[in-house]
């Protein structure tokens, strides 16, 4: 009859072997995917943010140098005065113009033009009806006109070739005839995609384009979006246009991550985009091979555990198992077994003193007592909540977390109002029956996680783990409400007073705890029957 028992073990053996090991694996793969996901994914967020601060860092460089190229120009006294100084002057200006073109390869045109409608430009010849006082480049400064008014990054179209162009413009000022004109440095937009893109490669699918304050966009390498509104392009699903952001959107049904950072000399918006799902998807590919790996390694693992554990421990078990039914049940010589050298042998070695009863009953005995002695160790004989030894571990471990994580945690202190007067008159039977229900309804009424003791005599101190001061003192409340609506079991209405208090940070655990003492203190001192909470 025996028989069967064991092999039913050895198989419930190996199916909790089998369980724990799926259970193992998809622990850890809960954990890698909780930590590894966010972990890549901030990688790759943390590289488009390398990218965008390298394009930014150029293009800021890029305009820079523009931006002081046009600033000397304008500075020189000839330039705005063209129109009315010989024909050397003139050759002069357009040779300095050739110059600051052949030194920076980024100009595109420098030009200048003045209020009699005269152009001054090296190598282009207008096209027929080209009024200088109309062109956008001239208006933007010349509309309202102000001394060194500087316009970076103007978006406007070519009149002969209508390609798109962004233009610095400076406008031109002379002590004796006042504003006189503009001078101009166009840069080729396709050029600065072309540039900036070479900057932003890593993903396939990367790109950068810049907008302006407006969120026009003036840098795009599908120059058909050039000069159309960004929001007029995309929905965003998370975040919002602003310097130092992560935001995502669709653009095309495509969903993308872009990062956003601003050049403070010309105010511009430069998004560095990449598509999400060449982001996630080599993550999740990556997961999953890593998901099947461990859940693989973790069965493989547990099979051969459960094969040796059945060879090793649970066979000789079974033979055991057999002879000790020999031994109970039989009066006949019992023949002798042969178990491996090991922990199983000296098992078999001593199955008499095993089977001997006395023992076994002692040895539970002794393991009751132990428990009762551990649980008296640490709690109250009267209450049976945490005596003051224990309350004192509990609040030095949670000062030592608190130092570490700065998690908050409060402490309440409670104190029996006339408690000496109620055993003075009622006797201390009915003061321990007091104490004994106190602590019940207290306990019934408060967390389970949270820790719960007498602090000493008729005092008792909850310590409220991860809670804010406010929280403690409406719990406190709260008690101080129930006791005084409960109905003890001694002929007389019974109300505590409850000192509050929340760790704060460089307060030692006894500062604390004298502060909160002080609270209880308080809290009598004001008429008992309430709380203080400082």
């Amino acid at each position: 009859m025996g028989t069967h028992k064991p092999q039913k073990l050895s198989r419930l053996m190996f199916f909790i072997l089998v369980l724990f090991s799926l259970l193992l694996s998809l622990s850890i793969s809960f954990h890698f995917v909780t930590f590894y996901f966010p972990q890549q994914l901030a990688s790759a967020e943390q590289f488009l943010r390398e990218k965008n601060n390298v394009v930014t860092v150029y293009i800021e460089g890029y305009f820079k140098e523009i931006v002081d190229s046009i600033t000397i120009l304008a500075g020189d006294p000839d330039l705005p005065v063209i129109p009315w100084v010989r024909q050397d002057q003139k050759e002069r200006i357009l040779h300095t113009f050739k110059e600051f073109q052949s030194a920076n390869a980024n100009i595109y045109y420098i030009y200048a033009g003045y209020i009699d409608g005269s152009l001054l430009i090296n190598n282009y010849e207008p096209p027929p009806g080209y009024d200088v006082t109309v062109r956008p480049w001239y208006r933007a400064v010349m509309d309202q006109p102000e001394k060194g008014k500087l316009v970076t990054g103007l978006l406007y179209r070519e009149a002969k070739t209508n390609e798109l162009l962004l233009s610095t413009i400076h406008i031109l000022e002379n002590p004796r005839r006042g504003f006189t004109g503009a001078v101009a440095i166009d840069s080729y937009i396709e050029s600065i995609s072309s540039l900036i893109q070479a900057r932003s490669s890593f993903y396939k699918t990367s790109y950068s384009f810049i907008c302006n304050s407006q969120g026009e966009l003036l840098v795009h390498p599908r120059q058909e979006l050039v000069g159309k509104h960004i929001q007029d392009l995309i929905s965003f699903t998370r975040g919002k246009i602003e310097p130092a952001q992560f935001i995502e959107y669709t653009f095309e049904n495509v969903h993308k991550i872009a990062y956003i950072s601003s050049i403070p000399l010309t105010g511009w918006l430069i998004f560095t985009v990449v598509n999400k799902q060449e982001i996630t998807g080599p993550i999740i590919h990556n997961m999953i091979f890593y998901i099947l790996l461990v859940i693989i390694l973790c069965i493989g693992f547990s099979l051969i555990m459960a094969a040796g554990w059945y060879h090793w421990f649970m066979k000789p078990l079974i033979l055991l198992h057999r002879q000790l039914e020999l031994m109970v049940n039989t009066t006949e010589p019992i023949p002798e077994l042969t178990f491996p050298h090991n922990e199983i042998g000296e098992i078999a070695k001593n199955i008499e003193k095993l089977t001997a009863t006395a023992l076994f009953n002692k040895n539970r005995e002794l393991a009751q007592k132990n428990a009762m002695l551990e649980h008296l160790a640490v709690h109250d004989f009267l209450t049976g909540q945490y005596n003051r030894r224990k309350i004192d571990e509990l609040l030095q471990l949670e000062y030592e977390r608190y130092q570490r994580y700065r998690e908050p945690f409060s402490l309440i202190m409670i104190d029996i109002d006339h408690f000496k007067q109620l055993n003075d008159t009622l006797g201390h039977h009915s003061g321990d029956l007091v104490l004994q229900e106190l602590a019940h309804l207290v306990r019934s009424h408060i967390r389970n996680a949270d820790a719960f003791g007498r602090w000493g005599g008729e005092e008792f101190l909850i310590i409220l783990f991860n809670t804010p001061g406010p929280e403690a003192a409406h719990l406190a409340e709260k008690l101080c409400g129930l006791v005084a609506s409960h109905h003890f079991s001694v002929p007389r209405a019974l109300t505590i007073s409850l000192g509050v208090g929340e760790m704060r940070p460089g307060e030692s655990l006894d500062v604390f705890l004298c502060r909160v003492d002080d609270n209880l203190y308080r809290a009598k001192e004001s008429g008992r029957n309430q709380i203080y909470f400082e």
